[in-house]
């Protein structure tokens, strides 16, 4: 977080490009950004479309919907009440974006905000994006943690008709949230990278998270 709140658009723009290299060079063909700054994802996108950049087809969020203060604020999508929202919403669909990303409650990374277990908006303002985003015919992609983030946003993607995804548990039994169909949640195993021995600082390894592989098989009879 600090890199990318010290990089000027010029010099993360540049950092983008390498990425979007390297994404296609291991068989990614498609891939979503959720969340920049200034339109920089669409730029990219844009580049790679006509030919003057290298990567996968890109599917831009543009700037993410936060509360003043709240998680990854810097990216400049604070918004307060459903107005706001509204008009963020429509103004990330008129810049390219192809999904809408909401930081539906905290993050840890990000310092001085809600907790990431916390939720950062109101139902009336979650339905409001949600409304807005469908009437763009833009899916909702959300990040949510813990109990009240995850069933929030379960309920407004029901409710307005678009898949809300990307949710993480912070406690034993929220995974429970997942097991209603009316939420129009699924489960999903992440790959993450650690490092291989926390004492060493030699680079980093990918691997699954074996107990979200854990939850998901254990609720694949579910579906």
């Amino acid at each position: 977080m600090t890199t990318l709140q010290e990089q000027d658009d010029e010099a993360l723009f540049a950092a983008m490009a390498v990425r979007a290299r390297q994404l296609l060079a291991v068989g990614v063909t498609t891939a979503r950004d959720l969340g920049d700054r200034n339109g920089l994802a669409v730029r990219l996108a844009q580049d790679i479309e006509q030919g003057s950049a290298v990567g996968p087809r890109l599917v831009p969020a543009t700037t993410p919907v936060t509360p003043p203060g709240g998680h990854c604020w810097f990216l400049g999508g604070e918004v307060s009440g459903p107005d706001e929202v509204r008009r963020l919403v429509r103004g990330n669909a008129e810049s390219g974006a192809r999904v809408i990303k909401v930081m539906a409650t905290g993050g840890g990374l990000t310092k001085g905000g809600a907790a990431s277990w916390e939720s950062q908006f109101s139902e009336e303002e979650l339905a409001a994006l949600v409304d807005e985003a469908h009437r763009a015919g833009l899916p909702v992609a959300a990040h949510a943690h813990g109990a009240d983030g995850i069933a929030a946003v379960g309920r407004d993607g029901d409710r307005g008709g678009q898949a809300v995804r990307g949710g993480r548990q912070h406690a034993v039994g929220e995974g429970e949230l997942f097991s209603s169909p009316r939420t129009g949640l699924r489960p999903w195993p992440v790959a993450g990278c650690r490092p291989p021995d926390r004492r060493s600082t030699r680079g980093w390894a990918w691997a699954a998270d074996p107990i979200l592989v854990w939850q998901a098989r254990r609720w694949q009879h579910r579906w």
